[in-house]
């Protein structure tokens, strides 16, 4: 197979539901870059969820939950900026989550009574380095693109693409 995962190639309008075959006239960059796009979009909803949950325990982490949007939208229009505030905020935020949960967390008489919140830490944490990973990748293939491949990608927001191949050559 080579890395190749079959998939239909088919591009389906939003608006009229007027099919286009148009799948595999796209460079393998800017599938690349909306695969990635999409990723991070659906791992920041996973992330917002557990973090809500981790915020009703701990009320000053609210204030990072705003900066989730930025990283949502980032994702959405493929803007660089909104990626590094989200990663920079997420990483902050994430630090700080971790370190004052373990203080609280070895300082605590009650540690049994404390799993649901480390539950939902490790959780985060995973969630968060996977979304570091994946908004790297796609930082480094927004650099890569041309400004016509970039044209391609805020244009492929009106539509619904399936996953598709992406060759490796």
């Amino acid at each position: 197979m080579n890395g190749e995962i079959p998939v239909a190639p088919a591009l389906y309008d939003l608006e009229d539901g007027e099919v286009f075959n148009i799948a595999y006239e796209l460079s393998n960059k800017v599938k690349l870059g909306y695969q990635l796009a999409r990723q991070m979009k659906w791992l920041i909803l996973a992330d917002l969820c557990a973090a809500s949950l981790f915020a009703l325990h701990y009320f000053s982490f609210f204030i990072p939950i705003i900066f989730i949007g930025f990283g949502y939208l980032g994702a959405k229009r493929y803007n660089l900026l909104y990626i590094w505030i989200y990663l920079i905020i997420t990483a902050l935020a994430n630090t700080m989550r971790m370190g004052i949960f373990f203080f609280y967390y070895y300082h605590s008489k009650e540690r049994e009574t404390k799993m649901f919140p480390f539950i939902i830490v490790i959780t985060c944490f995973i969630i968060e380095l996977w979304i570091f990973k994946t908004s790297f990748f796609l930082i480094k293939v927004i650099k890569s693109l041309t400004i016509e491949e970039l044209d391609i990608l805020y244009e492929l927001n009106n539509y619904k693409l399936p996953l598709f191949t992406i060759n490796d050559n």
